[in-house]
């Protein structure tokens, strides 16, 4: 796995300079079961997008045909490997097509704010990585909590128990209000056999915008803030 790893960061470094991979555009999932099925096999880093631009022009979706969209290339500056062998404190090319034509609804892929920070689901394709969705944003999602340089995820735990981590743990270059706010918006993404024990903790956090935000998203769990539980799922 190590040495597929390495082989992809050279070719996409070498893709990402040289030529336009030849990508095709993913499907757009029906439904939510679709939506989970894209992911599970997904690298999974946490990562600031260092410059994202066109290398290709737009085009036709091969499944929707009144759908145009572009190939785009990130570069991905690495901090968190939470699944998959990349490494941290790398930066790295990875594509995705962005939709290129009108739209209603929410924010598609690719609406980026400067330097935006996202847990990434990305997958290896025609020698380089890329985006494990197209045009909907489905594999890419904000951390506002700030960065978690020193985090290391237990290889013996699932995936959401990092993601936990990350959404429920406040990290450097962030303010106590905006962590508040973070976790009243994402808290209730994280299963709640991950997510209860840290959301306690914070609720018995004196700062008051933190402390309200731990019980808005605990009762959204159905739980008071000062009722335990163990194993408990949403």
């Amino acid at each position: 796995m190590k040495n597929v790893a390495l082989l992809l960061a050279i070719c996409g470094l070498f893709f990402g300079c040289r030529r336009v991979p030849r990508l095709t555009d993913y499907r757009f999932p029906r439904d939510m079961n679709e939506y989970r099925a894209a992911r599970t096999d997904s690298i999974v880093v946490v990562g600031s997008i260092r410059a994202d631009v066109p290398v290709d022009q737009a085009r036709k979706s091969r499944w929707e045909p009144d759908v145009k969209l572009q190939l785009h290339r990130m570069q991905i500056h690495i901090e968190n490997v939470l699944r998959g062998s990349l490494h941290a404190g790398t930066t790295m090319p990875v594509y995705y097509f962005r939709l290129a034509s009108s739209f209603t609804g929410p924010p598609p892929l690719g609406s980026w704010k400067g330097s935006d920070r996202n847990v990434f689901y990305i997958r290896p394709d025609a020698g380089v990585l890329r985006l494990a969705c197209d045009g909907w944003n489905h594999c890419a999602f904000t951390v506002a909590t700030g960065t978690h340089l020193n985090f290391k995820p237990d290889p013996k735990q699932p995936l959401d128990a990092s993601l936990a981590e990350i959404y429920l743990t406040k990290g450097q270059g962030v303010s106590d209000a905006d962590f508040a706010d973070a976790v009243g918006r994402y808290g209730d993404s994280i299963p709640a056999l991950y997510a209860v024990p840290k959301l306690r903790v914070l609720a018995a956090s004196t700062n008051p915008d933190i402390h309200q935000a731990a019980c808005y998203v605990l009762n959204s769990f159905k739980l008071p803030c000062g009722t335990t539980t163990s194993g408990t799922k949403p």
